[in-house]
């Protein structure tokens, strides 16, 4: 896969607020309007919170078009990097590669051209795709390690939990690595010795 992270170019004119954001934000708005018990409270505060953390009104949600500034972005590594790009490319409905300046030698931040609607949907989109990626990475490092059979003998202490004990979404996920186990290529480290 081309790597679009290191092309520049200008974004494609302003778009309206994305559906997803109006949706989620028109929820929140509805439930602080006709939430019951501690609903509306809560709505309120957290629908405050998101608009008071990015400098929005509810007229800055309504715009049909939005001012895109420069804004700055945070990532960890390169994995990180590429998905805040793609974040970006879907929010900001970019057809082409994502336009930014990076200073030099700051390697874990960029600004790059957003509404302040879109910066809300990126930072909120990035925050519950990277933990959701890290997750996967785990499970990836887990399945390669079992594939290559890369453990030293067990000891005493080492005894598993036996098999009812451990709950559904601990069965699910060794399932999961099980089968990512199945998929990976091993390692031939004969082949690689007589090389």
């Amino acid at each position: 896969m081309k790597d679009e992270t290191h092309m520049t170019t200008t974004p494609t004119a302003p778009n309206t607020v994305s559906n997803a954001l109006m949706r989620r934000i028109g929820k929140i708005k509805a439930l602080a309007e006709r939430g019951v018990d501690g609903e509306q409270a809560a709505a309120q505060a957290m629908l405050e919170n998101i608009l008071a953390r990015h400098n929005l009104t509810m007229a800055d949600i309504e715009d049909e078009a939005p001012v895109r500034n420069w804004v700055e972005v945070h990532y960890s590594g390169q994995h990180e990097r590429i998905l805040m790009f793609q974040i970006i490319r879907k929010v900001a409905q970019l057809s082409g590669s994502v336009s930014y300046r990076q200073r030099k030698r700051v390697r874990t931040s960029l600004s790059v051209q957003l509404s302040a609607t879109e910066h809300v949907e990126v930072e909120f989109l990035f925050a519950l795709m990277s933990k959701a990626l890290a997750d996967e990475f785990d499970k990836v490092v887990s399945a390669f390690i079992v594939r290559n059979r890369l453990f030293g003998p067990r000891a005493e202490s080492d005894d598993d939990e036996p098999e009812h004990e451990r709950t559904p979404e601990e069965r699910a996920r060794l399932r999961q690595i099980a089968a990512m186990a199945d998929m990976i290529n091993p390692v031939n480290v004969r082949k690689a010795i007589t090389a």
